[in-house]
């Protein structure tokens, strides 16, 4: 243990060792979850000493000692976190006791760790915890910022963006940490439609650019039918920027009808050849790493026996 560190020990027993990566460690489930967390919470709330967090998956608290950092270095978090007030700040990221202990700098486990201790040194209330689904709702709630590692987002529950949004405080934050970029993208709530089942063609066109983004960067093709419910893009890639990234965008899956998706593709798409005529859909999309990328893809329309229309999507 490094000087200055201290423990408190909590209900719950460590993991198996592993190295810094995810996935989703096992986690251990007290019956006082909620005094874990706000135990976590009164830890970092003392100003004269900041520090950080740790809840552990064997729910053990590990605070971490912030030196105070110089106004000049602090500017860029300043800017980012937009309040002199003290925020909460609830962050998602590897923290798997044994490869806690074995990454003595803990940045393998946490790449952005300095970033945190410039927040605690601001004095906001930094807490890390792993996300799983048992202890997610307890962890989110009342936070005003929700900072997630990218590379335990494909291991969180598929709705944990409206769940932080619900139950953060009112005007709640949610942003996400690029491992591979070192950059920072910030989630935002999807708008309230009233009704439910409720969309507009925006929805519809804003699952079109994730799903066609993904087909172009996985090589995957897919078949879309009329009257089967649309399948989720984050389930054809492995990426966790990616799937990031398609947790930002502006629709509710389960309102889309993929009649209206089909109809879509079918109209943005145009015959090309002579004598073996397909029909190509060219378009420029864009996930937010960089520049809008033209892509093009391949469509092929059909019926199913009971008269539904079908088309199947392959990258050219």
């Amino acid at each position: 243990m490094a000087e200055g560190e201290s423990w408190e020990t909590l209900p719950g027993s460590p993991e198996p060792a592993d190295r810094f990566q995810p996935p989703m460690p096992g986690v251990d489930r007290p019956p006082d979850l909620a005094e874990v967390f706000a135990k976590a919470r009164r830890a970092v709330a003392e100003p004269a000493q900041p520090r950080i967090a740790i809840v552990t998956p064997g729910r053990m608290l590990m605070l971490l000692p912030v030196t105070k950092l110089p106004e000049p270095a602090l500017g860029g978090i300043k800017a980012l976190l937009k309040s002199d007030s003290p925020l909460a700040i609830t962050v998602i990221s590897y923290t798997k006791l044994d490869a806690l202990m074995e990454d003595k700098e803990r940045t393998k486990c946490i790449p952005f760790l300095g970033q945190l201790a410039a927040m605690a040194s601001l004095g906001h209330q930094v807490i890390v915890f792993e996300g799983h689904p048992s202890a997610f709702k307890t962890g989110v709630a009342g936070a005003d910022v929700v900072l997630v590692d990218s590379g335990m987002v494909p291991f969180l529950q598929s709705d944990w963006t409206p769940v932080a949004f619900a139950l953060m405080k009112p005007g709640g934050r949610v942003l996400v940490h690029d491992r591979k970029t070192y950059s920072l993208m910030e989630v935002r709530p999807r708008a309230d439609k009233g009704e439910p089942g409720a969309t507009d063609g925006r929805d519809h066109a804003a699952y079109l650019n994730g799903l066609l983004t993904t087909l172009a960067e996985t090589r995957k093709s897919i078949v879309l039918a009329e009257g089967s419910p649309l399948p989720d893009p984050s389930e054809l890639t492995e990426d966790a920027g990616a799937r990031a990234w398609l947790a930002t965008l502006p629709y509710d899956r389960a309102s889309l009808s993929a009649e209206q998706v089909i109809g879509l593709l079918l109209r943005s798409a145009r015959r090309q050849g002579l004598f073996r005529p397909r029909l190509v859909l060219q378009a420029s999309l864009s996930n937010d790493a960089g520049p809008p990328k033209a892509v093009a893809f391949k469509l092929t329309a059909g019926l199913r026996d009971e008269g539904k229309q079908t088309v199947t999507i392959e990258p050219l």
